[in-house]
């Protein structure tokens, strides 16, 4: 049975699943864009020109993750943290959603630097600037 069709008939059993309808190009019209690498600076807003023209942003998907480039908190080089596990000095959440525009994706990084757990014990620690760096992705049609 395909992926399609469990779904459908998971949805006709279940009515608290709703499945959205395909686009004429079916699932594999959408599209995954991933940026290059840019080094976090506290204060200061990272802006990266996509250039997709995108005709509705709101109804694309934009996040941000960060890419270990010198180990640091336990976390090994070439490792991804995120998204949406980063958190402020006193612990509480921090907004980590970039904002999308039709040619732009961007996200500001507070005074205060990047917080998040540490990879072995959890605690509540800051990432260096220089040994991280920010990787944009954006779901779009």
């Amino acid at each position: 049975m395909s992926l399609p069709s469990v779904l459908k008939q998971l949805a006709d059993n279940d009515r608290r699943i709703t499945l959205l309808e395909q686009s004429p190009g079916g699932p594999n019209d959408w599209k995954v864009w991933v940026s290059g690498e840019y080094q976090p600076a506290n204060s200061i807003r990272t802006y990266v020109n996509h250039n997709l023209n995108l005709q509705n942003p709101k109804e694309c998907f934009a996040d941000v993750l960060l890419v270990c480039k010198t180990a640091e908190n336990g976390y090994s080089v070439g490792e991804f943290i995120g998204p949406k596990i980063f958190s402020t000095p006193t612990g509480g959440v921090a907004s980590v959603e970039p904002s999308l525009k039709s040619n732009l994706v961007e996200i500001t990084t507070g005074g205060g630097g990047i917080w998040g757990g540490h990879k072995t014990n959890g605690s509540n620690v800051l990432f260096a600037n220089a040994n991280w760096r920010y990787v944009f992705r954006i779901l779009y049609r």
